[in-house]
This record gives structure tokens, sequence and C-alpha cells, in this order.
């Protein structure tokens, strides 16, 4: 599965999903959450979403 988030496009929430979200697990970004969902569907084998920095990669390796 290529481009979980979708160059952003899923981890721009409506604010109050965000804030569900967030009451959850407060240390999980959207973005992460992107890529968690889509790495449990069964017939996903691997996930790849580009990194344009250091930062990024770090809060959303699983």
């Amino acid at each position: 599965m290529m481009e979980p988030v979708k160059g952003g496009a899923l981890v721009n929430v409506p604010k109050e999903s965000e804030r569900i979200l967030k009451a959850q697990k407060p240390e999980l970004s959207v973005a992460s959450r992107a890529i968690r969902f889509t790495a449990t569907h069964e017939n996903v084998m691997m996930v790849l979403s580009g990194m344009s920095n250091m930062e990024l990669l770090s809060i959303t390796i699983i």
C-alpha cells in the first residue's frame, strides 16, 4: 500500500475527530494512525509512505 496518508489529505481530519483520537492515545499523530490503520488490513503486506525529513519519519514509525 503506498501513500496511506495521501499527501496529507488523510491527516487533515475535522477538529472534533482529531480531539477524539487524541483523547484515546495522545502520543500518536494522525499520520501515524493512518499508517497503522492501513497496516492492519489482512491483505496488506507492506506500507510505503514518503517522508521529507527525519522528524516525519520518527513520528510515523510503527
